[in-house]
């Protein structure tokens, strides 16, 4: 019987030892509350009613403690990659706004690099009115359309094709009809077996790829410029028939130069503009334009025709800001008048002014033009005429997907 109450006390102790080792943990913890940045122990109670504290950021590398939130106040700036460590703060005007057109999504409107929306901002199109034909940077834009009913005049199809047409196809065929057999009065009596069709061929074919090549890649810098040579040559052709011989034109400045060397007393201002006169008047050779020919007949019409498009052109390039392109034309027309000149019977002096004053209008047009392909050209030549030869490709597969165009 004692040894029965020995065995229920050991059994009654046991018994209390270990519901105390298992009560006494929850009854630690009700004493402590959490420490920002210190862990949770066995018998550190949670304390209700105490809020974690904010304000400190993440740092990288450290974990996560209570009490080090991501605080708000400090933006993003735009452009700048947000960095670990440094808290997102929005609020304080610098950020992010959300009626901000950065918050917007992205309309490819914004495509010149600016991190200003307001710099890029595109003028508004009232109902209706037609939208401004200026860009963003205040230059006049070329629409970008492929209808050619918007394009600009001279840059669209239909005039170049008009324009190809009647002066490289029916004036120079006829031209050149009318030369290889010259004498004939009128045009029924051309013998075109005499005519020069490789010649014809040259000049279309040129005039063509002329009107085609278009933009600014290297290739087609240089195709143009290999065609503006050629085309170079064939006004230099063109004023030497109102020259005399270089021998003579040297002989002739010679004597003007002898001339106006004297002493200013002996020779006056005016007398050096009457020598240069005179001086213009002997090297100039008066072209021959046999009116009772058909090639003479059509001399002036024909020069006056190509005088109207070089003159509507210079207007229509001055007008649109085009200088050295209105230089280039003007220096065409004026080419052009010394024909109308010399058949009308203003003299030769007149007409070999025109042609030499436009001629070199149009070549120093040009070498303005073709400045960069000139240097690039004498540095590297073989380089230049394959790239020209590759923008003369580019140019005629062009034209002929336009053309497939027009008919598809």
């Amino acid at each position: 019987m004692r040894m029965k109450k020995r065995v229920s006390r050991f059994a009654a102790i046991v018994a209390f030892t270990i519901l105390f080792l298992h009560t006494f943990p929850l009854m630690a913890l009700a004493g402590e509350a959490i420490t920002p940045g210190k862990p949770i122990n066995p018998g550190s109670p949670i304390n209700p009613g105490k809020a974690i504290t904010p304000g400190n950021a993440i740092t990288p590398g450290n974990s996560l403690k209570p009490g080090n939130p991501i605080s708000p106040g400090t933006p993003i700036q735009p452009g700048t990659p947000i960095n670990p460590g440094k808290p997102v703060k929005p609020g304080n005007g610098d950020g992010i706004d959300p009626n901000s057109p950065w918050a917007q999504p992205d309309k490819g409107e914004n495509t010149d690099g600016k991190t200003n929306p307001s710099d890029n901002e595109t003028p508004s199109v009232q109902e209706g009115k037609s939208p401004s034909k200026t860009g963003v940077d205040g230059r006049n834009s070329k629409t970008s359309t492929t209808d050619p009913g918007n394009e600009p005049i001279l840059d669209n199809p239909i005039y170049k094709a008009s324009k190809w047409v009647l002066k490289d196809l029916i004036m120079n065929g006829i031209e050149i009809g009318a030369d290889a057999d010259d004498g004939v009065a009128t045009f029924s009596q051309i013998d075109w077996k005499k005519a020069n069709f490789s010649q014809f061929g040259d000049k279309a074919i040129r005039a063509a790829l002329g009107e085609v090549i278009d933009g600014d890649s290297e290739g087609a810098l240089a195709a143009k410029f290999a065609l503006d040579s050629m085309s170079g040559y064939d006004n230099y052709k063109a004023v030497s028939n109102f020259l005399k011989t270089p021998s003579e034109i040297k002989s002739s400045y010679q004597l003007l130069k002898a001339v106006n060397n004297l002493s200013f007393n002996e020779v006056s201002s005016l007398n050096k503009v009457r020598n240069f006169g005179s001086f213009l008047s002997d090297i100039s050779k008066p072209m021959e334009i046999n009116k009772t020919t058909f090639l003479g007949k059509i001399a002036l019409p024909f020069a006056a025709v190509n005088a109207g498009i070089s003159s509507y052109e210079t207007v229509t390039n001055f007008s649109n800001g085009e200088v050295n392109k209105g230089i280039a034309s003007l220096g065409e027309t004026l080419m052009s008048g010394a024909v109308i000149a010399s058949a009308t019977g203003l003299g030769a002096p007149v007409a070999t002014g025109l042609a030499v004053v436009g001629g070199a209008l149009w070549a120093g047009a040009k070498i303005y033009e073709h400045r960069k392909t000139i240097v690039k050209a004498i540095k590297d030549p073989v380089g230049t005429a394959v790239k020209a030869g590759k923008g003369i490709v580019e140019g005629v597969s062009k034209m002929t997907g336009k053309i497939a165009g027009w008919f598809s």
